[in-house]
């Protein structure tokens, strides 16, 4: 079963060119059936075994419909899904969740994130002195 939806997931000028994006695959290592949402589903009924999730932000994951029961949380990224019993192998619904707070839904690249006004490369040592002597 494969659902797709087109719709822009969150608030704000810097959200509004990002699309959000979950999908599912029946199999491991992202193979097999899959299942694409943009936007939260209450009640869908889906048996995945991995994840991909694009944008900022992770999604939801329930195990009964309308966000009820058991839930988990699949972040950025691909995943390999091991969900808790709960679930009985089944998703009956799922819905994105906002960026971490504090966070831009486009990160740039930092190379340093403790310092980032540190050059990424250690200074070099200047011309030596003469020995005095």
């Amino acid at each position: 079963m494969a659902l797709a939806g087109v719709a822009l997931a969150g608030t704000g000028p810097a959200m509004a060119d990002e699309r959000r994006e979950l999908t599912l695959f029946s199999q491991r290592g992202e193979t097999g059936a899959r299942h694409t949402l943009t936007r939260e589903s209450p009640n869908m009924l889906f048996s995945p075994r991995s994840a991909r999730v694009t944008g900022a932000g992770g999604w939801q994951l329930c195990a009964r419909p309308f966000f009820g029961g058991a839930c988990t949380v699949v972040a950025e990224g691909s995943a390999e899904l091991n969900l808790p019993r709960g679930f009985s192998g089944t998703v009956r619904s799922a819905r994105p969740l906002p960026p971490p707070a504090g966070r831009p839904a486009l990160l740039p690249e930092v190379r340093n994130p403790i310092a980032p006004w540190e050059p990424d490369e250690p200074a070099r040592a200047g011309p030596a002195e003469k020995p005095k002597g």
